[in-house]
């Protein structure tokens, strides 16, 4: 039920023109949920598909009507936050970080748990197109899951946002 990878790259296109015309700024979120292979692995593919309608609905909730989610690709999707702060944006990704981790679907009788890494970044005016955009959100998504998954990790200079475990806090 969401948009998928063309609608995505129009919404972008837009909200750069946008950018460069008004001013208005944006953020852009990239999410891939953790582990997926092994998910599917010890659940097989339909369990993989309930995870990703679990995520989906998750992101649909924590956003704003003005925001758009799409599918990127397999088990990644990608958040466009319109005239969010940098604050905002990291705020939103930390919510929906929690929510997917707090979130558990029964499949054959089995509770399924997953966490999903986030990138985050907002628009720069020396950007020139939406895919820098894209570019450095997907850079710090990987980002965030070479310091251990389950985590948000911004592109723009604020460190890394880990787990609720306090072992992880403060760790890049």
């Amino acid at each position: 039920g969401l948009y998928n990878r063309k609608k995505l790259d129009a919404i972008l296109f837009e909200q750069f023109a946008l950018f460069k015309r008004h001013r208005r700024p944006f953020a852009l979120l990239m999410l891939d949920i953790d582990h997926f292979k092994a998910l599917n692995d010890n659940h097989g593919h339909l369990g993989g598909d309930q995870m990703l309608v679990n995520v989906a609905g998750i992101l649909r909730r924590c956003i704003r009507s003005v925001d758009q989610v799409a599918r990127y690709g397999g088990e990644e999707f990608a958040v466009v936050l319109v005239e969010a702060t940098l604050e905002g944006a990291l705020d939103t990704a930390q919510r929906i970080r929690a929510s997917v981790e707090a979130s558990q679907i029964a499949f054959n009788d089995q509770p399924v748990t997953a966490t999903i890494s986030v990138g985050v970044t907002r628009c720069r005016i020396t950007d020139s197109g939406p895919e820098d955009v894209i570019g450095r959100a997907d850079a710090a998504l990987y980002e965030a899951k070479r310091a251990g998954r389950n985590r948000v990790h911004c592109a723009d200079g604020t460190a890394s946002l880990a787990t609720a475990d306090p072992s992880n806090e403060g760790s890049a």
